[in-house]
């Protein structure tokens, strides 16, 4: 019965968020083939952004040690760094590719709130990776990229970022003004 439960929620974990790059394309407000490759490619950027931001900062400053009993290797600096990245790189994309290119926006306040949740949704996905690995008692979670973690690893944060960009997208864009 594990076995079945392991394959089908790695199913549902796998398949069922990355589904959301068709909804995030398609959905109502990316008209168009510019407006909806942007709309898909701002939540993978923003996610990078944040693993960039959490490595430097967290290599930088050190300190305080986030769930170390998840991943110890990970600290408070680090996460606000990311989440301080992430929000930098949104406003930036939003007003120099989503804007101009797409003719969608988001207020100040949306473009703070996007950055800041991503963010956090982005860290939730690689904490989550790093405990079903540390449950697995692996160390990667596969050989595809060596020194990297495996492929899962690439895309942990990806998982649950997707989701979020979905509802946040309904909350948070509008059309840009003319």
């Amino acid at each position: 019965m594990g076995a079945i439960s392991s394959t089908v929620f790695g199913v549902l974990y796998t398949g069922g968020t990355l589904s959301y790059i068709y909804a995030l394309r398609y959905y109502g407000y990316a008209v168009g083939n510019t407006a909806g490759a942007l709309v898909v490619i701002l939540p993978v950027v923003l996610t990078w952004a944040s693993d960039i931001g959490a490595y430097f900062a967290g290599r930088a400053i050190g300190g305080r040690k986030l769930i170390p009993s998840i991943s110890p290797g990970k600290t408070v600096a680090g996460a606000v760094g990311g989440i301080v990245l992430t929000t930098i790189v949104c406003g930036a994309y939003v007003t120099w590719l989503l804007k101009p290119q797409a003719q969608l926006a988001m207020t100040t306040r949306g473009i703070v709130t996007f950055g800041v949740l991503i963010s956090i949704a982005a860290q939730l996905g690689d904490l989550a990776e790093s405990l079903f690995k540390r449950e697995a008692k692996v160390k990667d979670s596969g050989t595809l990229f060596p020194g990297h973690g495996g492929a899962l690893d690439r895309l942990d944060s990806i998982f649950f970022v997707l989701p979020v960009a979905f509802v946040l997208y309904g909350w948070l864009l509008i059309a840009a003004p003319q």
